[in-house]
């Protein structure tokens, strides 16, 4: 991020003061526009910047869309909000919890019980077209295929388009054997779609409920991001801003590039140099293949806080 104005104008962050002009922040591009993948669901707020310089009109610049709660519609046209709860950015699949429970569901399949040449069905909204819509394939091959992505893959000539995505893929007694996630797109190729398969669902549940206890909530998963068939998006409002500080905080972190959480709002990547206001603060760093680092900083007016972050491999 780089913006250009008068030297020597004060940068706030969603109200952290973060430097004066010229100011450059690293910030990862999915954070910059509504992004489409697993990730983007890590932005808590919206991000923007306030630019003032005395004797002039403070300038506020929005630099992203903001959180993505998402909505689901049932068949019977109930409508479902959901919260994500956690994310695998290895194999790009995001679980979102709603309230409530009673829930029609479907039953999860094991890849070890998918066979190459039996009878599959896609359903989902391709092409913006009717909801729900379901198309018919065979399996054609099922294993490792490292140019789609991480995990077990299941291919199938059922047609899977733009609407598909994230929806399940079923076997003949209505299990679901895969999440509908990409297509071949080649010249004078067709019939060629992925579902990454069930048993890396099952991996990334059992990962987020060790004990194999059962939620009360009803929880959805979704591949490479795409919301089920009838989501939309919406924007929550922004959080209170913090007010300019009367300390000096500076983060370090090893590895370098961590993105930093300040009370659970995004502010820039490490290293940085922040003014934040006197008291207790949460401090997270988050960055991929590690583990989350967090501690309570309290800030006194007029100090140095120095944080020095060794993040964990995952």
């Amino acid at each position: 991020m780089h913006h250009d104005c008068s030297a020597g104008a004060t940068v706030q962050i969603n109200g952290v003061l973060v430097g004066t002009t010229p100011y450059e922040q690293s910030i990862p591009g999915g954070y910059l526009h509504k992004t489409k993948t697993a990730l983007g669901a890590r932005l808590g707020y919206p991000m923007v910047a306030r630019l003032t310089l005395e004797g002039n009109a403070a300038k506020e610049i929005q630099l992203t869309e903001g959180p993505m709660s998402w909505v689901s519609t049932l068949t019977n046209g109930t409508r479902l909000e959901a919260k994500i709860v956690y994310i695998d950015p290895d194999l790009d699949i995001a679980l979102a919890k709603t309230i409530g429970e009673g829930f029609p569901h479907l039953p999860l399949a094991e890849a070890a019980t998918v066979r190459q040449g039996e009878s599959v069905l896609a359903i989902g909204n391709p092409g913006d077209a009717m909801l729900f819509s379901v198309t018919k394939g065979i399996v054609s091959a099922v294993g490792r295929f490292d140019v789609a992505g991480s995990g077990t893959w299941i291919q199938t000539d059922a047609p899977i388009n733009p609407g598909n995505s994230g929806g399940p893929l079923l076997n003949s007694r209505g299990e679901v054997i895969g999440i509908n996630s990409q297509k071949l797109i080649k010249k004078n190729v067709a019939g060629i779609g992925f579902a990454l398969s069930a048993s890396d669902l099952l991996e990334v549940l059992h990962r987020f409920y060790p004990t194999g206890s059962k939620p009360n909530e009803g929880i959805a998963a979704s591949a490479n991001a795409k919301l089920p068939s009838g989501a939309s998006l919406m924007n929550t409002s922004a959080p209170p801003q913090i007010s300019p500080g009367l300390g000096v905080t500076e983060i370090t972190s090893d590895p370098d590039g961590a993105e930093i959480f300040l009370d659970d709002k995004f502010i820039g990547t490490t290293p940085a140099t922040l003014r934040l206001g006197e008291g207790a603060h949460t401090l997270t760093l988050k960055s991929p293949h590690h583990a989350d680092w967090q501690r309570s900083i309290t800030v006194l007016k007029d100090s140095t806080v120095t944080v020095k972050a060794t993040l964990d491999p995952i």
